[in-house]
């Protein structure tokens, strides 16, 4: 479909494209509304700092932790820490502490460590200032507590461990004295390692002096110890400081693990902070509704045009029908047809057929009798009436033939005929006696808008019965009592089958065509007949669409 078919479908069904965007602009004033009803809430943020023990940096380059991790510090406690603040267990306690529902989520938690990792990010927001400040807090507790308790798991479970290993060595040790007793009648005194005692001083000795000191832990031997003797007091010695490790690390995590702070100490804590809601424009997502409006309009206007089989244009009309445009004129009043010419001779309709009597006149070939029919319908009725009234306007003498009583309307602004009423079938059964005659108008309807137009009255019956020779002598009758052109109106040519042989009788049909009721098909049907009966169509004349 190229552009000029789609203005020309919008035109024809402009009312569903205006009703499509209608209702976009409808549903895109009810979007903007909403959107400003529903404003997001402003939300409330509260952050805590928090520093947790970190191990030493892998290598020269990497940042110095702040606080550095403890041997007896779980490794768990230095790794994955942002998984353990946003668990589920540690944030539903900080809710549940709170007072606020387990399943709002209104609420969000963040946690992100720093370079070093060392220190905990911790991040709580919402929509309820005071909930957040008090939040915050629960939520640092709650992982405070959470590491907290996995360093007591992890002592009760190196405690039990330990407990073995500690019954083991000490086995051992009893039974190296019981037969150190017994070649030694004085055992020597334990020598602590120098390791041990610094870590009691909290000494800051260094790993290399450490080890220094480590390789000089040598026992008190006896003299004349033999080599087995000697073998025995180092290995009482070295059991004397593993227990004595043992029994110290232990205790050490016992008592970390009691200390408030020793697993994670909150360095700073924010209260809530105010984040004002932000709200996206609503205008582009109007805009895209009230175009996509527009597209829904301008497809169903292309659809519905598309599936309408109906003549709706000049070209298609003239083609179907094999006749020429003759005019174009608007349609009748809406409720009512009407004589334009004679009752409103200034309006545009009467303008139309002013312009198609002059074309029919100055072409030299129009017949002293036309007969104004459509396919199907009812156009011809209002064409005929007011085509004939613009002959007369131009100075010819017409008689214009209504064969319908849907017709009668053609009498509104009319006399009765001299010689007494006579209606079609009545006046054609005097002509084919020979009694209609040189004073034919005599027997026809005159008004005093127009000298130059009579009318021949419908028949009352609701079928016309037109015998095969009696038009002929009706019509002779007419041009030997003066008048210049003899108007048919109708009937339609396919709803009517004496329609065929008045057409065939006059020679000569102009098609009227109201645009949108009239299909190709039928068009094609009537063509095919007036070609059958060798009848010229003089041309054709397009109605404008029916008033809604």
């Amino acid at each position: 479909m190229d552009l000029s078919e789609l203005v020309e479908a919008v035109r024809r069904h402009k009312r569903i494209v205006i009703a499509s965007v209608l209702v976009a602009a409808i549903v895109a004033g009810l979007y903007v509304y909403t959107r400003r009803e529903a404003r997001p809430a402003d939300k409330f943020r509260a952050v805590a700092n928090v520093q947790i023990p970190a191990p030493a940096p892998p290598s020269r380059n990497a940042p110095q932790p702040a606080v550095i991790a403890s041997p007896s510090v779980p490794t768990k406690l230095l790794r994955g820490q942002p998984q353990m603040a946003l668990s589920s267990e540690v944030r539903e306690k900080a809710l549940s502490d709170t007072g606020i529902p387990k399943n709002d989520t209104s609420v969000t938690f963040a946690a992100a460590l720093n370079d070093s990792a060392d220190t905990i990010t911790l991040t709580v927001m919402g929509t309820d200032g005071d909930a957040i400040g008090k939040l915050i807090g629960n939520y640092v507790q709650a992982y405070g507590d959470a590491r907290r308790a996995l360093s007591q798991q992890t002592i009760q479970a190196n405690q039990q461990g330990s407990q073995e290993q500690l019954r083991t060595l000490q086995a051992r040790r009893s039974a190296l004295e019981s037969q150190l007793r017994q070649k030694l009648e004085t055992l020597p005194p334990i020598v602590e390692d120098p390791q041990l005692t610094s870590a009691q001083n909290g000494s800051g000795a260094s790993r290399q002096s450490q080890q220094q000191q480590q390789q000089q832990v040598v026992p008190v031997i006896p003299p004349g110890a033999d080599a087995d003797t000697t073998q025995m007091l180092f290995e009482r010695n070295a059991l004397a400081n593993r227990i004595t490790a043992i029994q110290l690390a232990v205790a050490d995590a016992a008592v970390n693990s009691n200390v408030p702070n020793s697993y994670a100490e909150t360095l700073d804590q924010s209260g809530a902070a105010r984040i004002p809601g932000k709200t996206s424009s609503p205008v582009i997502p109007a805009a895209i509704i009230i175009l996509a409006g527009l597209a829904i309009g301008l497809a169903a206007a292309v659809l519905i045009d598309r599936r309408d089989h109906t003549i709706r244009s000049v070209r298609v009309a003239s083609s179907t029908l094999s006749a020429p445009l003759l005019a174009t004129t608007p349609p009748p009043r809406r409720g009512r047809q009407e004589f334009s010419i004679l009752e409103r001779p200034d309006s545009t309709r009467s303008d139309a057929f002013r312009k198609l009597a002059a074309t029919c006149v100055a072409t030299d070939q129009l017949p002293q009798a036309i007969m104004v029919s459509t396919p199907e319908g009812d156009a011809h009725d209002y064409v005929a009436a007011n085509f004939a009234a613009a002959l007369a306007d131009l100075g010819l003498r017409v008689a214009l033939v209504a064969t319908s009583p849907s017709q009668s309307w053609y009498l509104e602004h009319f006399t009765a005929p001299i010689d007494g009423e006579n209606d079609l079938s009545q006046l054609l059964e005097l002509a084919h006696e020979g009694v209609f005659n040189g004073q034919a108008t005599r027997h026809l309807a005159w008004t005093d808008l127009t000298e130059n137009l009579v009318i021949v009255p419908p028949s009352p019956e609701g079928a016309l019965n037109v015998p095969l020779d009696a038009f002929p002598p009706f019509l002779d009758s007419l041009q030997r009592s003066g008048v210049d052109v003899t108007v048919i109106a109708g009937p339609p040519l396919l709803e009517d089958a004496n329609a065929t042989i008045v057409a065939w009788e006059t020679r000569s049909v102009m098609w009227a065509v109201q645009v949108g009721t009239v299909t190709k098909r039928a068009a094609s049907e009537a063509a095919a007949r007036l070609e059958l009966a060798h009848v010229d169509p003089f041309g054709v004349v397009i109605v404008g669409a029916p008033e809604a």
